[in-house]
């Protein structure tokens, strides 16, 4: 909050109860003003020095009938009469102009009136005070400010916490004419628009539903989304955005509202947390959490990512290019988003199998360098719903691609007694291959891999994507050639096993139970 101090004098103001205030001299006081229910005992000549009125003129008592400010205000102008130091702030700044204009504290009586200072800030010195969380910038302004070198700029936010006080009308008129200036950040005004939010919107939901609130609360969420500022790609936090549009699914905004957030909320969705999207969901669904309006969210934060970088995923995926890959890190970020909320959303047992497969479908391969997220949150929704078929455990399995598993994610899922047998055959044949060949299995963190001393988890991620895009025909090629040169007998991989896991129609093949470890006969 910015405050400017008046004065040098020390305070010299005392109270006798409640309703009078005398100052404490060594001259008797000579004139009584009444302000309201409060009785002030002053000094003519104090207060002719800087109002209109001569000493002659004022009488021995004043009566102050409807006084702009009532006493505190008029309290304000006395102490700035006899050189008392003031504090002027957001709270009083307001009376207090209006208080000494009412007094006639102007230049014409005396230069550097209390009407001057208000009213020509740029030759005042200006301090202020920040309780809100500082930025960086703001830090090193405070510590500059504290170790004493001189320092004029102060947060371009500092009003943020100011106009808090004000009542949603006057904050809407007072914000929609700051905007029209055009001189603010987005940033900034989305700092005070979810100041402000933090402010007035209370925390609990039954305060938030409350017949007594919810038309307020309504119209609050539905005033700051409008002052939200125009360009949706800045301003607010994913965050910020995603907490306000529980709100306002709570409160039962319009639709055009609540589209609004969902358009601002695609667009910063790679910012977003797990815990940011576990959204209640409200009837007619079953489920604990909104899952369609994450699909909803998803579809479009990926549609409008195609849009941005005029590329299209599947044609780079065909063309077997990984440029999509390494330079959206934004689309990575969504891919570990979207498994996480899976693994969240999987507890709940009223969660479709076709709502889980959609949402997980709903980002492209090239998201999922590291299968590890989606193998947990498949294992997590068939631990919850043990009453799957084996066409439905069957099915959800197939969503992940066992190639791209780390080690630990591939041990695990070796013993899962939850995975169909043929997912866990393919566990062991890949890491059977990948030990021929000397291939590492993916890095858990792939960009890790840039500040290794080898290149062998680069090599991985690049070959794991490269496999990815190779066609089922292509890797029974390599698979093949493996075999006519022994290597794959020399594992003790049969072609009739090769088959099976391919999907291709062959003899049956017969396994063994050894231990948990199924191998061929």
């Amino acid at each position: 909050m910015k405050f400017m101090k008046l004065g040098s004098k020390p305070d010299a103001f005392q109270a006798d109860g409640r309703c009078i205030r005398y100052v404490t001299s060594e001259l008797a006081t000579d004139v009584v003003v009444n302000v309201g229910e409060v009785k002030f005992y002053l000094h003519k000549q104090s207060l002719a020095e800087t109002s209109a009125e001569s000493r002659e003129e004022i009488s021995d008592e004043i009566n102050m009938v409807d006084f702009p400010g009532g006493p505190k205000a008029f309290e304000i102008c006395a102490k700035f009469c006899y050189g008392m130091t003031v504090t002027l702030n957001a709270y009083n700044v307001v009376a207090a102009r209006c208080a000494a204009e009412y007094l006639e504290m102007t230049e014409d009586v005396d230069r550097g009136n209390l009407v001057f200072k208000i009213e020509d800030p740029s030759n005042i010195t200006w301090s202020y005070t920040y309780n809100r969380k500082l930025s960086v910038t703001d830090k090193i302004i405070e510590d500059r400010l504290k170790f004493g070198e001189r320092n004029d700029s102060v947060p371009k936010d500092w009003w943020v916490e100011d106009i808090c006080e004000l009542e949603i009308d006057l904050y809407k008129r007072l914000m929609i004419t700051v905007k029209s200036k055009g001189r603010m950040d987005g940033s900034v005004i989305g700092e005070a628009l979810r100041t402000y939010a933090v402010r007035w919107l209370p925390d609990s939901v039954d305060a938030l539903i409350s017949d007594a609130h919810s038309r307020r609360n309504k119209f609050l969420v539905e005033t700051i989304v409008c002052l939200l500022p125009s360009d949706k790609g800045v301003g607010c936090s994913c965050s910020f955005l995603l907490k306000l549009l529980k709100v306002a699914i709570l409160v039962g905004v319009d639709d055009s509202t609540r589209e609004d957030l969902v358009n601002r909320i695609s667009l910063k969705f790679h910012e977003a947390s797990v815990k940011d999207l576990l959204i209640p969901a409200r009837s007619p669904q079953t489920t604990f959490y909104d899952v369609e309006l994450v699909y909803s969210i998803v579809n479009r934060f990926m549609m409008q990512e195609k849009s941005s970088q005029g590329l299209d995923v599947e044609r780079n995926e065909k063309k077997g290019t990984d440029d999509f890959v390494l330079g959206h890190g934004s689309l990575l970020g969504v891919g570990k988003l979207v498994d996480g909320y899976l693994m969240e959303i999987a507890h709940d047992p009223n969660l479709s199998l076709s709502s889980f497969i959609d949402l997980s479908l709903s980002i492209p391969d090239a998201a999922r360098p590291i299968h590890d997220g989606l193998y947990k949150a498949i294992d997590e929704y068939m631990k919850e719903h043990p009453g799957l078929t084996k066409a439905e455990r069957k099915k959800i399995c197939g969503l992940m691609d066992v190639r791209k598993l780390t080690i630990d994610a591939s041990m695990h899922a070796a013993q899962n007694e939850r995975l169909p047998l043929r997912v866990v055959v393919q566990v062991l044949f890949f890491e059977q291959v990948r030990a021929a060949a000397g291939v590492h299995a993916p890095n858990n963190n792939p960009r890790d891999a840039s500040h290794s001393t080898t290149n062998t988890d680069e090599e991985w991620e690049k070959a794991a994507v490269e496999d990815d895009r190779r066609s089922l025909k292509k890797q029974m090629s390599r698979m093949k050639g493996m075999e006519r040169t022994g290597a794959l007998r020399h594992l003790g991989v049969h072609k009739a096993l090769l088959h099976w896991l391919l999907g291709i129609p062959s003899h049956p093949v017969h396994l063994q139970d050894t231990g948990g470890t199924p191998y061929l006969r």
